[in-house]
């Protein structure tokens, strides 16, 4: 009887029968791709529908002298190219650069690398929500200065642009492999 009560309880996950520091770290790393893309969709997602309401109660709302918010329906791609092409061959496109992400996060060891493929695929799977339930994409970010306008865009947009640049910051091409720079990226 005394003898359990001398032993002291330990409820970590280390401790746990089957779990390792790897395992963990596997676990960690799983949770940083899906932070990334809930957060990116969850911010898409909530944006959108809350900017086209006050734009229709209000007008177009100018925020700063260079921001607008407004709002407008995307058939095409990124900046509206391809609005000629057929909706089901842009979710094809879509569908396939999905995958591919999806391969890219699966041979990743590097948290970050994964959190930033996770707001890619986060921004991504938010456009093509909306091109499946309204046949066209979402924009209301206006940005223009003088009389030069920036093509709208939405958060799913932006999320997917500075997962590029952080990409592209963090990671050196070589031989067309992303390499790193150093284990901030891709596969240790």
């Amino acid at each position: 009887m005394f003898d359990q009560l001398a032993a002291p309880v330990l409820d970590s996950p280390a401790s746990r029968p089957g779990n390792t520091p790897q395992r963990e770290g596997e676990a960690m790393t799983r949770a940083a791709t899906w932070l990334g893309a809930g957060l990116a969709l969850t911010v898409d997602q909530v944006t959108k529908p809350a900017a086209f309401e006050l734009v229709a109660s209000h007008g177009a709302i100018p925020v700063l002298p260079f921001l607008t918010i407004t709002s407008s329906m995307n058939a095409g791609v990124a900046f509206g190219i391809g609005t000629r092409v057929h909706p089901i061959l842009l979710i094809g496109v879509a569908a396939t650069v999905t995958a591919l992400l999806l391969a890219m996060i699966l041979r990743s060891a590097s948290p970050l690398y994964r959190a930033v493929l996770g707001m890619i695929l986060g921004g991504g799977i938010g456009n093509i929500a909306d091109r499946l339930r309204f046949g066209a994409v979402r924009d209301f970010i206006d940005l223009h200065w003088g009389g030069s306008h920036w093509p709208t865009f939405n958060m799913a947009d932006a999320f997917i642009t500075v997962g590029f640049v952080i990409m592209l910051i963090a990671c050196d091409e070589s031989n067309g492999h992303l390499k790193p720079r150093s284990t901030r990226c891709g596969k240790n």
